[in-house]
Order: C-alpha cells, then structure tokens, then sequence
C-alpha cells in the first residue's frame, strides 16, 4: 500500500495539491515582505517563509479532508503525529525555499 501511495497518489494528487498550497503561500509571504519592507533582512525571510510553509501544509490537510467527504486522504496525516510532521515538512520547505531565493548582495566595483 505505501509502494502504491508513493507511486500513484503522490506524484499525481498530493504532489499537486503541496505544490498549488506553496506556491500561494510563498507568494503571498513574498508580497507581505515586500510591503512591509523586509525583503533584504534574512531573520524575517526564514521566519515568513517558514510559517507560509506551516499554514499551506495544515490548510491543505485541512481542506483535502473536508473536499474528500471528512476522509483524510494522506494515509500519514490521519493522527496528530502525522499532521505534526506534515506541518514540519512544510516549515522545512519554507526554509528551503527562504535560502535558494535569497536576495544575493551587491557587487562592489
């Protein structure tokens, strides 16, 4: 069954639904920065992107069980555990994502 979720399921629905939840949520912080002026202090990068990361991942549990008839869908989401390390992995992501697009520094000629 993990075999199947991992070939099947994951690349074709949660792969989709993590992607759609992130990439909002990644624009969406990176809009809140730049409103707020924040976007070339790193500490306010990792903490925005980290909880954009955390709201997508549990709005999207969230959401997939309530769109799926009040069945979750991720097997390992079904327990608190689970949806703890899915929120984790989104924070990660948000780290992630808050390093690979860091604003480089300004060449001194």
């Amino acid at each position: 069954m993990v075999l199947y979720d991992l070939f099947y399921f994951a690349k074709i629905l949660y792969l989709g639904f993590v992607g759609l939840g992130l990439l909002i949520a990644f624009g969406v912080g990176s809009i809140l920065l730049l409103i707020l002026e924040l976007r070339s202090r790193a500490s306010y990068r990792f903490i925005v992107f980290s909880v954009a990361g955390a709201v997508s991942m549990g709005v999207m549990l969230w959401a997939m069980k309530n769109v799926f008839f009040g069945m979750q869908l991720v097997a390992g989401a079904r327990d608190g555990t689970g949806i703890f390390l899915q929120i984790l992995a989104g924070i990660l992501g948000g780290l992630v994502f808050a390093l690979l697009t860091r604003p480089k520094p300004p060449k001194l000629n």
